[in-house]
């Protein structure tokens, strides 16, 4: 079984039995009104911690306020992970393919910065299947759903990489200046909120949405969820991301504005997904689509779970531009920390495409700069600055070096 995960992983095998388990939250600090930081990571618009499963080294996760559950996408040759009550099933989400095989556990213990949370579910992907350390140059373990940290208010400041953590039943979060207060609405555990869009076509249409940390763009609609929801003549038809069902496809176009409350964001970058990717999924929840760490790390945001609370106050980058990735390929490292850096995913209608280069392709230098002193961030950060501009790239290809030049497509 160990082959399966490339890692140690100790399973025991047991019956379920029908038995429920409580969730059970321990503070580890002794006073019940003391806040709790938890520093992180923001890679790629991401919010990366580190946590422990079940007296596990510390572990690289992705927190998902999109996700219920938490999930172990993949382990390295040297991490040990022990997990109890384990069965095979299968989870479905976002993307174009079958139900992702799982192991599900119950009874695991979570510790991350001064917490311990017990009793919760925890979900070992079979195969590795995202690519997620590759795509984002460093080692991610997994997803930590947002039901980890539903009996507490959550203070998210994306600018001082922390998050500040109050137990719900000992603590008033009471605003302060300038904050913007939202309901939010809870189904399956996952925050919803309603939200104004106005359309390329000068359409305002009231939509509801996901607040989804564990997405690095800034939102995408569904098509299909509104009859004046369309995608944007000019457009780009690309690879959107992952989700637990694989690839998911679409196109990204920019809409004229999206008013969170007194704060109106204009132009964002708006991915519409193929509804081969949906397969109806949003209709389960009856949702418009979500909105993503682009447009969340402008603000400093306050969740409240117990109350239907979201709090917004804007932060340092407020008035970011937005950028989107429109070349049509992903580039990412085989081995997280060295760089060297491949084509993971390219789209054949791109530019990209047509001008020769292939998956697999090996990056050594873009517009002259030597990728070997660049992080996988700042290549993207490049890429995604340059619209319209050519890009000049050398690749090796079976050992042998070759350039290709082609233009990104203006948006």
């Amino acid at each position: 079984m160990t082959g399966r995960f490339t890692a140690i992983l100790l399973i025991t095998l047991l019956s379920f039995a029908n038995q429920c388990y409580a969730n059970k939250f321990i503070s580890l600090k002794k006073k019940k009104s003391e806040k709790i930081v938890l520093p992180f990571e923001l890679i790629n618009n991401l919010i990366v911690v580190k946590m422990k499963v079940n007296n596990s080294s510390e572990l690289n996760f992705i927190l998902d306020t999109g996700l219920k559950n938490t999930i172990v996408t993949e382990l390295s040759y040297y991490d040990t992970l022990e997990i109890k009550h384990a069965r095979i099933t299968t989870l479905s989400g976002l993307g174009g393919d079958s139900p992702l095989k799982v192991y599900e556990s119950k009874g695991n213990t979570f510790d991350f910065g001064k917490i311990r949370v017990e009793n919760q579910n925890l979900y070992v992907m079979a195969e590795k299947v995202f690519h997620i350390s590759e795509l984002l140059g460093m080692p991610i373990h997994g997803i930590i759903g947002h039901s980890v940290l539903k009996e507490y208010i959550s203070d998210i400041n994306y600018v001082q990489r922390r998050i500040v953590l109050y137990k719900s039943s000992d603590y008033k979060f009471k605003p302060k200046g300038k904050w913007d207060s939202h309901d939010i609405e809870l189904i399956g555990d996952k925050p919803y909120m309603y939200c104004t869009v106005i359309t390329h076509k000068s359409d305002t249409i009231s939509v509801k949405m996901l607040l989804d940390t564990g997405a690095s763009q800034a939102m995408w609609l569904d098509k299909n969820s509104h009859n004046k929801i369309s995608l944007p003549e000019r457009s780009v038809e690309t690879h959107l991301g992952m989700g637990l069902n694989g690839s998911i496809t679409g196109s990204v176009g920019v809409i004229n504005n999206i008013i969170l409350g007194r704060y109106n964001l204009k132009n964002p970058f708006c991915a519409f997904p193929d509804s081969s990717s949906l397969h109806g999924y949003t209709s389960i929840d009856n949702r418009n689509g979500s909105i993503g760490s682009n447009i969340l790390r402008k603000f400093r945001m306050v969740i409240d779970y117990k109350k239907g609370k979201l709090y917004l106050k804007r932060s340092a980058y407020y008035n970011n531009k937005f950028f989107f990735n429109v070349s049509g390929l992903e580039i990412g490292t085989p081995i997280p920390g060295i760089p060297v850096y491949e084509v993971y995913n390219i789209n054949q209608a791109s530019n990209a495409y047509k001008s020769g280069l292939r998956k697999r392709d090996q990056i050594v230098s873009i517009n002259n700069k030597d990728l070997i002193d660049m992080t996988l961030s700042e290549i993207n950060g490049f890429i995604e600055e340059r619209q319209g501009r050519k890009l000049y790239l050398k690749v090796l290809r079976n050992n042998k070096e070759e350039s290709i030049t082609f233009r990104l497509e203006t948006l």
